[in-house]
Order: structure tokens, then C-alpha cells, then sequence
């Protein structure tokens, strides 16, 4: 009776060691997945980002050269 006892305990022992291997597993390949989804969208906000800051320098860009324009021309009609 004692041995099937523990035979019983060492079982129960070994699926308790089991489950908690295959959750650590899980937890790692979630982990894993996570990161390289962040990573990703990460990479995707940042380009997102330089093109905004591309279309904004166009934007000042060419507002500069139209006021330069402006100058140029009112500096003509005052000559």
C-alpha cells in the first residue's frame, strides 16, 4: 500500500513537473512572439515617422523658397 503511494505521489509529482516544463514553453515561445511583434511595430511606427518628418521638411522647403520668391519679387517692384 505505501509503495502504490508513492508510486501514486512520484506520478502526480512527474505531471505537476510536466505542465509547469510545457507553460515555461509556451511563456517562451509567447515571449518570443511578442518581442517580434513589438519589434515590428517598432520598425513600422519609426518609419511612419520619417516620412512624416520627410513631407514636413518638403513642406518647409518649399514654403521657404516661396517666400524667398515673394522677396525677390517685391524687392523687383521696389526697384
Amino acid at each position: 500500500n505505501t509503495e502504490e503511494v508513492d508510486k501514486l505521489i512520484a506520478e502526480k509529482d512527474q505531471i505537476i513537473g510536466d505542465a509547469r516544463a510545457a507553460v515555461g514553453r509556451d511563456v517562451a515561445a509567447l515571449k518570443t512572439e511578442m518581442d517580434a511583434k513589438i519589434a515590428a511595430e517598432a520598425e513600422r511606427a519609426k518609419a511612419d515617422v520619417d516620412r512624416q518628418i520627410a513631407d514636413a521638411m518638403k513642406t518647409i522647403d518649399a514654403e521657404r523658397e516661396n517666400s524667398k520668391a515673394q522677396v525677390e519679387t517685391q524687392g523687383q517692384a521696389i526697384a
